[in-house]
């Protein structure tokens, strides 16, 4: 939704699928459906959501070294996979920060290795996660996890973790992040997805909005004939 502010301003609230939208309007459509005012504040969206994804590529660049000096193979998971592989277009999806999940047994040289480089450790558990985060002012955050929430590879397992994945061949070389790096493949970020969207933050809308979940999986090439 676009709403007018008590200055007079406009701003994109509720929804957080502005960058989406105007990815897929274009400048011109978004002036012509919604006013020039309220195109403009919706493009603006798009423009700052495509600068954040380049700070967090810079940072998914920083675990990426970490984990290399550390030995300790890692996946990039959600937003970031979906970029890495090309699935989002630049500017379309926010990211708030940047989800891996590491190599059990390399975990804590990884861990050891982001400490070095100037992150600080955060306790998530007032979130209700079992990932550890890093926090770095210049980078931002990254949450580190021993597996994949709510996805399991056979009924009644645990959550699927990195050797998990791998045996499963259910991995591919994140590009541009060097060798000790991966990406889920489609099927398991859209299991993901679903995961989040509903099981994560189902009775969470304020935190999560169904709709972005939706807009992934369209992404995914879950949309149906004609997308």
């Amino acid at each position: 939704t676009v709403q007018k502010t008590n200055s007079g301003t406009w701003k994109t609230q509720v929804f957080n699928l502005g960058g989406r939208i105007a990815a897929r309007l274009g400048r011109a459509s978004l002036a012509l459906e919604l006013g020039e005012s309220r195109g403009a504040t919706v493009w603006r969206a798009y423009q700052m959501t495509a600068g954040r994804l380049l700070h967090r590529l810079a940072l998914a660049e920083t675990v990426a070294k970490a984990a290399s000096a550390a030995r300790c193979e890692v996946v990039f998971l959600k937003s970031m996979a979906m970029h890495l592989t090309g699935v989002t277009a630049t500017g379309t999806r926010d990211l708030a920060d940047v989800d891996v999940l590491a190599e059990a047994g390399r975990r804590a040289a990884l861990e050891d290795a982001l400490r070095s480089g100037g992150f600080r450790t955060l306790d998530l558990r007032s979130r209700g996660e079992s990932a550890l985060g890093f926090f770095e002012p210049s980078w931002g955050s990254v949450d580190l996890h021993a597996s994949v929430p709510g996805l399991r590879l056979a009924p009644g397992a645990t959550f699927a973790g990195f050797a998990d994945l791998q045996q499963a061949g259910l991995l591919a070389p994140a590009p541009g992040m060097g060798a000790m790096a991966w990406v889920p493949t489609r099927p398991v970020l859209a299991a993901q997805a679903l995961a989040h969207g509903i099981g994560g933050h189902g009775f969470d809308p304020a935190h999560y909005q169904l709709l972005r979940m939706v807009a992934d999986l369209v992404d995914l090439g879950f949309g149906g004939e004609g997308g």
